[in-house]
């Protein structure tokens, strides 16, 4: 018989958390996005998948100075070491699910097509972003339609990121 802990987990939202969310929280100071990061593994369950982690990496080189970069690289290795995020194991991403999302969202990156795609092949039902792409009512409207809820980390107002 499962104890209490492990029943509480066990209902706890698994979401998958955009790159901007993690980006967003050291390098622009969001508050929004670091106290949403800080509740993980309390209030939900944090995930990432392959190609995130690469955004992730990729966000930081791109978006820092030299000397802030490592300490980035340092904060980002803690989440995961503590537990508050985890890595999904690798999918095949399939081909109609990404246009089935670009043809309902005609204005998505495919590269945030490809994301969200991974998220409904993996079983999961929520994404956490503060991409204004995403975030806004119709396209929010639009994705609960076909499955996924965006979540907003609360006290944040979307940003213009573009990876």
């Amino acid at each position: 018989m499962p104890n209490a802990f492990r029943r509480r987990a066990a209902v706890k939202p698994r979401r998958v958390i955009d790159a901007c969310v993690i980006i967003a929280a050291p390098v622009e100071q969001n508050a929004a996005c670091s106290d949403y990061l800080t509740g993980l593994g309390v209030q939900h369950h944090g995930f990432l998948t392959h190609a995130l982690v690469g955004e992730v990496v990729q966000g930081m080189y791109k978006h820092t100075e030299t000397a802030l970069r490592l300490s980035l690289y340092r904060y980002f290795d803690n989440l995961l070491l503590a537990g508050l995020l985890s890595i999904l194991p690798v999918r095949e991403i399939s081909h109609e699910e990404v246009a089935r999302l670009r043809a309902n969202l005609p204005f998505l990156s495919l590269a945030d097509a490809v994301h969200l795609a991974e998220t409904l092949e993996q079983g999961f039902l929520e994404f956490v972003t503060i991409d204004r792409e995403l975030t806004n009512r119709r396209n929010r409207e639009r994705l609960s339609e076909l499955g996924l809820k965006i979540v907003v980390p609360r006290g944040s107002s979307p940003e213009p990121i573009r990876w």
